[in-house]
């Protein structure tokens, strides 16, 4: 396959989807009443690094309205409860090259129609933009047919949001893939060798919207240019985490009290990306599917091998 990578960068690719789609498992069994956010992060963090791959971000369980970007912060005490909708989006990378994949479940097992039909909705869009997939097609003949999809469900795609190419060591790779219709004629075509992952968001608001709340727990280096305060945590971050995103959670060789304002001051500043929490904007709940593949001439490799069963 001509493309953007060697093959042994493809095997490392494959190995992170074999892990992601074990550690996809192994999260989703963890979704019980009662159980800590911050007691699932850690132990599907620890899973994935035990089976020889690292998170390639923290782990994201986003809750009802809350769309994506929900990591447990430090000393976080939020219980999973029954009925809750939760999207489990898990990224894995092997030497900087990333798998990421996202679920949605209901808490206890037990759905009402509504939950049904807006979990279906996402799930149905990853499948129909799955038959579109190969390359030369053009991206926003995706987006038409996730658009289409969610919407014979009787919800809207969350517009804000978006796929997106992934590259070594950057989950967002430069080129979106949207969830809606946009003008063809302006739209990239897929190219045989991208890497890529689709994720639909369905929401029950009535914009498709979503707004940042005030809170980050997820950041990423922005740039190692600079020579201000903190200078050595700066460089120990892109040590650790390169251009990755990492949570503020992950910073335990520093006292717990001084992590999140020394992240806070180096947003400010401009070296660090913060990840705000993303809320619907109507409070709608959201639900999410999502896969990585990797793009062929003829169609595509599906790197987290995860095979969604369109809910009845």
């Amino acid at each position: 396959m001509r493309g953007f990578f060697l093959n042994e960068e493809i095997e490392k690719i494959l190995k992170a989807g074999k892990i992601a789609k074990d550690v996809m498992e192994y999260g989703l069994s963890l979704m019980r009443p009662g159980v800590l956010l911050y007691e699932i992060c850690t132990k599907i963090e620890k899973r994935i690094i035990n089976n020889g791959g690292m998170p390639a971000f923290p782990v994201n369980i986003s809750i009802n309205n809350v769309a994506a970007h929900y990591t447990s912060p430090i000393g976080d005490n939020k219980r999973l409860a029954k009925g809750m909708l939760v999207k489990l989006d898990i990224g894995v990378h092997v030497d900087g090259y990333i798998a990421d994949t996202a679920r949605s479940i209901v808490v206890g097992g037990k759905m009402s129609e509504e939950q049904e039909r807006l979990i279906r909705a996402s799930e149905k869009a990853l499948l129909a933009a799955e038959k579109k997939i190969r390359a030369g097609v053009r991206i926003s003949n995706i987006g038409r047919v996730i658009e289409e999809a969610i919407k014979s469900e009787g919800f809207i795609p969350v517009y804000d949001l978006s796929g997106h190419t992934i590259q070594r060591y950057k989950i967002h790779g430069g080129l979106s893939i949207p969830n809606h219709g946009t003008p063809s004629l302006l739209s990239p075509k897929l190219k045989e060798g991208m890497l890529i992952a689709i994720e639909p968001f369905a929401t029950t608001g009535k914009s498709g919207r979503i707004r940042e709340n005030s809170h980050a727990y997820i950041f990423s280096i922005r740039t190692t240019n600079y020579n201000g305060p903190d200078k050595e945590l700066v460089q120990e971050l892109y040590n650790r985490f390169k251009t990755l995103p990492f949570a503020s959670r992950w910073i335990t060789w520093l006292k717990k009290r001084v992590v999140e304002s020394k992240l806070n001051f180096l947003s400010k500043s401009g070296v660090l990306h913060r990840y705000p929490v993303l809320i619907d904007v109507d409070n709608g709940i959201v639900s999410q599917a999502e896969n990585t593949y990797i793009v062929t001439r003829d169609g595509f490799i599906k790197v987290t091998n995860e095979d969604y069963v369109v809910l009845r």
